[in-house]
C-alpha cells in the first residue's frame, strides 16, 4: 500500500514538473524560457519575452513596482536597457501576475 501511494505521489510531482517546463515558467529560478523575471522591465506591443495577464487572485508571479529590482517579481519599469521585454495581455498569457 505505501508503494501505490508513493508511487502516485511520484507520478504526481513528474506530471506537474513537465507541465511547468512545457510552459516556460519556471516558478523557483523565476525564469520564463530561461529569462529572469525581474529587474529592468520595458513595456511592449510587439516582440515580448513574456505576454502577462494581470489578475487578482492566483496569479502565477507577485510583481512589485520599484527602483530595486534584485527580488523575484521586482521590476524597474524603464524605457531602455532592458533585461526584459513585457505586453499585456487579455487572453492566452505565458504568466498571470499580480500587481501589488
Amino acid at each position: 500500500m505505501k508503494l501505490v501511494k508513493l508511487f502516485i505521489a511520484f507520478m504526481i510531482l513528474l506530471i506537474s514538473g513537465i507541465c511547468a517546463s512545457a510552459s516556460g515558467f519556471d516558478r523557483g529560478l523565476c525564469t520564463f524560457n530561461g529569462v529572469r523575471l525581474s529587474g529592468k522591465v520595458k513595456i511592449v506591443h510587439k516582440d515580448a519575452d513574456v505576454k502577462a495577464m494581470i489578475v487578482h487572485d492566483g496569479a502565477d508571479l507577485r510583481v512589485k513596482l520599484n527602483d530595486k529590482s534584485d527580488r523575484c517579481g521586482s521590476w524597474r519599469l524603464v524605457d531602455k536597457g532592458e533585461n526584459l521585454k513585457v505586453s499585456f495581455v487579455s487572453d492566452d498569457p505565458d504568466i498571470t501576475i499580480a500587481v501589488r
